[in-house]
């Protein structure tokens, strides 16, 4: 059992291994067409080819460009990745060429990426092709650096954040001949945006007396809110890593069993398993350690009150919404945003961020020393330091230190 293709006299088969088996009907239609660009590609250009395929998904996906399923999305960003497995071919003639490594580069890139990190690129890449398609683009690969700077230029027009064009700029790069240079249009970019703001221990409180008051909604609801705050500021956390942006099955879900508690019945400590994390490239997971604060605003205790109110729920996905289906990142950050609004603040200026832009802030401001700052936050470099923004008044007052000094 296997795959094959043909081109005009041409012809290329493979028989699948025991690894290859298990794969849904749609990689394995997917496979041939992948190999068949691998190996004849160069004759196609400038050429149109027509590939035949009865398999409406991998018509589907090589359509829209854009799948939710890894094995698929791997080989449609990245088709000469297959060159590694089609190396015997070459070897059977008794010559290999330097082309014949570009696919397993491809590979061991990708895989050195961690698995939040390959999703983010995936949509980088998606949105290139829509950029592509728009302005008629047809051949982009290898992008040239002027079609990143333009690409560049109409996400700044669609007002994206800077930081996310320099993400989508790295998941162009590999594709690319250039050097850098369009990073050159970025500083204008970042000039559009406004910075998030931070969440700090008084509007968290806040925040609680709202969700407690008359005016509250549902308990369950409330709960869901409350523990998600003080996880999200006291736990540095990501929010990608407690909550997920779809419904499509994914390693990064938080389940019911990954939160733990020190002791039953008083416990002054928490225990948050991550299956999936930014700074984890092996994917061996992350343990985050929360403490107890004492005050209102308590992680422990938040997180005691909604296991108590969920604890009927079925295992599954640890955070839920009022019907007992897996809350959604956007559906959270909305409803951080509605309370916000009715505190009276600029709800459009803070994001999912700011709970650990905040912890980062008040972790400074607290004289925590910056390599523990890092270590909570899970920070593999100084990037933390840019989240830490002094206030006007402690620069100002610094000019009068200065001024003393011998």
């Amino acid at each position: 059992m296997g795959c094959g293709a043909s081109w005009n006299l041409h012809w290329l088969q493979m028989a699948w291994d025991a690894q290859s088996l298990p794969l849904s009907i749609s990689v394995k239609e997917m496979l041939p067409i992948i190999l068949a660009a691998a190996v004849w590609g160069g004759q196609w250009r400038g050429r149109q080819a027509t590939c035949y395929c009865d398999n409406q998904a991998v018509v589907a996906v090589l359509s829209s460009r854009a799948c939710r399923e890894d094995h698929l999305m791997l080989m449609l960003r990245c088709p000469f990745y297959i060159k590694a497995y089609t190396m015997t071919l070459a070897s059977a003639t008794g010559r290999l060429v330097i082309a014949d490594l570009e696919g397993a580069v491809r590979f061991y890139y990708l895989q050195g990426l961690a698995e939040s990190t390959r999703r983010t690129y995936d949509a980088g890449m998606h949105r290139f092709y829509r950029f592509c398609d728009a302005y008629d683009i047809s051949a982009p690969f290898p992008v040239s650096e002027s079609t990143l700077c333009y690409f560049v230029t109409v996400l700044a027009n669609d007002n994206l954040a800077a930081q996310t064009i320099k993400t989508y700029l790295a998941a162009a790069r590999p594709n690319s001949d250039m050097q850098g240079s369009a990073e050159s249009s970025l500083p204008a970019a970042r000039r559009r945006q406004t910075a998030c703001m931070p969440l700090t221990p008084a509007i968290l409180e806040r925040m609680r007396h709202r969700t407690t008051g008359p005016r509250a909604e549902t308990r369950t609801g409330n709960c869901t809110g409350r523990c998600l705050h003080a996880l999200c500021y006291f736990g540095f956390f990501r929010l990608g890593e407690l909550l997920l942006p779809t419904e499509a099955p994914s390693r990064a879900l938080l389940r019911w069993g990954d939160v733990t508690f020190n002791h039953a019945s008083q416990p002054t400590l928490l225990k948050i398993h991550l299956h999936v994390a930014k700074c984890d490239q092996f994917g061996e997971g992350t343990d985050v350690f929360i403490g107890k604060t004492g005050n209102a605003i308590c992680p422990v205790d938040a997180c005691l009150a909604y296991v108590a109110i969920m604890q009927g729920a079925s295992p599954g996905p640890f955070f839920r919404t009022r019907d007992s289906k897996l809350l959604l990142k956007s559906s959270f950050v909305s409803e951080v945003r509605k309370v916000l609004t009715a505190l009276g603040l600029p709800a459009g200026d803070y994001a999912g961020h700011s709970f650990r832009i905040g912890a980062a802030m008040a972790a400074a401001a607290a004289g925590i020393e910056d390599s523990t700052i890092q270590l909570l936050g899970r920070w593999n470099s100084a990037a933390f330091l840019s989240y830490i923004r002094t206030p006007r008044q402690q620069l100002a007052s610094a000019s009068a230190l200065i001024s003393r000094m011998g």
